[in-house]
């Protein structure tokens, strides 16, 4: 049972990297593929604090070998997702919507990970290790957690140095 749900895992990790050069522009890009997903946040957000997205990029890019999504946020522009191309079309619906919503909920919500777990469950999609199909047996609770915290890091995080926080999902190969 533990080797399974090892397997089952989808590994996230985050980190602190060099900033991008500023560029001061903020514009809304999503590329198609993930304007669906985009779409359903918002509407899930509805009567939970609703959300407006006006300020995003989102787009299909290079990233690790095992790395499926990425997710930076910047002082001075748009908060950008990237997304590995090659995963993206190997995985299911159902783990596109907690790879984005997850990836969403650090750029828009500005959450950071939540590493509760009751018995078998993590408690949210900001888990450093959500599992798919578990996610879609308890979506409401998911949901309703997700919009139930927002910008549970400090801002100054954001504003000092030449920081730009970035948060990757990594597909676990156990």
């Amino acid at each position: 049972m533990v080797k399974f749900l090892l397997i089952a895992f989808i590994f996230i990790g985050c980190g602190v990297g060099p900033k991008e050069p500023a560029s001061g522009i903020y514009v809304y890009d999503v590329k198609p593929a993930f304007q669906p997903y985009v779409d359903a946040f918002i509407n899930n957000s509805i009567g939970r604090g609703e959300v407006s997205i006006e300020h995003l990029t989102i787009e299909f890019g290079a990233l690790g070998l095992d790395r499926l999504g990425e997710c930076s946020i910047y002082v001075d522009r748009n908060p950008k997702i990237i997304i590995n191309a090659k995963y993206w079309y190997e995985i299911d619906d159902n783990d596109k919507e907690v790879l984005l919503f997850h990836e969403l909920g650090h750029c828009i919500l500005r959450r950071k990970h939540n590493s509760d777990f009751t018995g078998f469950y993590p408690d949210s999609i900001m888990y450093p290790h959500v599992i798919g199909k578990y996610y879609k047996n308890n979506e409401e609770a998911y949901i309703d957690e997700l919009y139930s915290v927002r910008n549970d890091w400090e801002e100054s995080f954001f504003l000092t140095g030449n920081k730009t926080f970035s948060c990757g999902v990594s597909h676990g190969n156990n």
